[in-house]
């Protein structure tokens, strides 16, 4: 499928196709409707403050991650990463693994404070330098609709 890149958010592509003219439109409908949602939910939140407190649910982005590896001394580095939405718009956003460990990690059981703190101890950064850090890739997420608030 041929994609197209989205002036409104670097790194961002979308399809150029249509893979199923009724099942792909209905997604697409549902996927708008997600997408305005979750705009009123991130007004609604006025900053970032909240979001460290709510429960996220991943969209499924399925086998549509991938990351790119090198190589290096010990072992290969990850040189970059995109995850990709399995229905609606369709986008495809470059992400660091990070992110990618964000997403991944995300069930709706958890709060965004949880899932960053699991994902810093893995890491071996502090909890609250990784959760400042996650807050504009998580609500850029959400605003593409990579992920969802949970209840």
């Amino acid at each position: 499928m041929a994609r197209s890149r989205c002036a409104a958010a670097p790194g961002v592509t979308g399809p150029t196709r249509r893979r199923s003219p009724s099942t792909d439109s209905t997604r697409r409908g549902e996927h708008v409707e997600r997408l305005l949602r979750t705009h009123t939910y991130l007004a609604q939140l006025d900053d970032n403050r909240g979001l460290p407190r709510r429960r996220l649910l991943a969209r499924r982005v399925g086998s549509g991650s991938s990351r790119r590896m090198r190589p290096q001394r010990g072992g290969f580095a990850v040189e970059g990463a995109w995850l990709a939405l399995d229905d609606g718009l369709g986008f495809r956003a470059a992400v660091d693994g990070v992110a990618v460990e964000l997403v991944a990690r995300v069930d709706g059981r958890r709060s965004l404070r949880q899932v960053t703190a699991e994902v810093a101890s893995s890491l071996g950064v502090d909890p609250d330098q990784a959760e400042q850090a996650a807050l504009p890739v998580v609500r850029r997420m959400l605003e593409l609709g990579f992920l969802d608030a949970a209840g």
